[in-house]
């Protein structure tokens, strides 16, 4: 018995005497110590419930409001995030222009050198050679892994899209890489996500074209999307192989009546990096109709939509 228990009982016993019987005194008083008991256990539970609930709020309260906060930002985000990337003039040292608007991402910060080359689907050779160019603290990026992870916006679909090992400044910049990129699986708006040394840098999206028209053997160098009537410039065909065609015919047939033919004179023959020949050739693809066409080369066949 604690010392306030004792104190109470010795008070209870200066009580007037009643017509109660020993055994009852007894009886109250045996109660009496067990609400008295029951209360002090109440209260230590109480208590270790209230310090529990505290040392839970200050544990995961943070963690609850680092979630909500990312979850909220990410939620935000996503309208504005799928905005193509622009593109800026890439300055030399003394502040002259060394490619004017040619370099896409993220103005003083990151960017790679397009200039001109635009990245088709499932095409090596439009990302076989890039410079990343970043701005920035020497010791924070020289020598330091860059990592690029892309992700399409409708499927959600990621991979790795480089890994690369800055280097010393070309020009203005801080560190910079010459590197090649995975092709691009599908067409459609990607966002590279930019790691350095391991942590988050920068973002930078851009809009992939559909792949080339393309038979088993042979390539155009031309995007569905871009094939209209009346086209006049030159469309380049790489045909696998060394070949020893000097001239190869298109054909191109309309609702299986009308039909074009197209001479591709040869221009190129080179070896790839992957240890293989190919043969370019070079002619136009004049469409004269709106609608589904037959292209046909080396007895292979693409159905294309012309539009007009």
């Amino acid at each position: 018995m604690n010392e306030k228990q004792h104190e109470l009982l010795e008070k209870m016993r200066q009580f007037p005497k009643c017509d109660m019987t020993f055994d009852e005194q007894q009886r109250l008083l045996v109660n009496i110590k067990s609400e008295i008991v029951r209360a002090e256990r109440q209260k230590k539970r109480t208590s270790i419930i209230i310090r529990l609930a505290a040392a839970l709020f200050v544990v995961f309260f943070p963690i609850y409001m680092f979630t909500q906060t990312n979850l909220e930002f990410h939620e935000a985000s996503k309208a504005q995030d799928w905005a193509p990337s622009p593109t800026f003039d890439l300055l030399d040292k003394d502040g002259s222009v060394v490619y004017h608007n040619a370099v896409r991402g993220v103005k003083g910060k990151i960017g790679f050198l397009e200039n001109g080359i635009e990245i088709v689907a499932r095409d090596q050779a439009s990302v076989a050679k890039m410079f990343w160019y970043v701005w920035g603290e020497e010791q924070e990026l020289v020598g330091k892994t860059l990592k690029a992870t892309a992700t399409h916006k409708e499927t959600g679909e990621s991979f790795l899209l480089n890994e690369t090992t800055l280097q010393a400044p070309l020009y203005g910049e801080t560190a910079s890489a010459l590197t090649s990129f995975q092709p691009f699986p599908k067409e459609g708006i990607w966002k590279i996500d930019i790691q350095i040394a391991n942590k988050y840098f920068a973002s930078i999206v851009i809009d992939v074209l559909p792949p080339y028209l393309q038979t088993k053997q042979a390539t155009f160098f031309l995007t569905p999307d871009r094939l209209y009537t009346g086209l006049k410039q030159n469309i380049l065909l790489k045909v696998d192989g060394k070949r020893q065609e000097d001239t190869l015919t298109v054909k191109a047939v309309y609702n299986r009546t009308h039909q074009l033919s197209f001479p591709y004179k040869k221009s190129a023959v080179y070896f790839t990096t992957s240890g293989q020949y190919v043969t370019v050739y070079e002619g136009k693809l004049t469409l004269d109709r709106a609608g589904e066409w037959e292209i046909s080369v080396l007895n292979e066949t693409i159905n294309v939509y012309v539009k007009k």
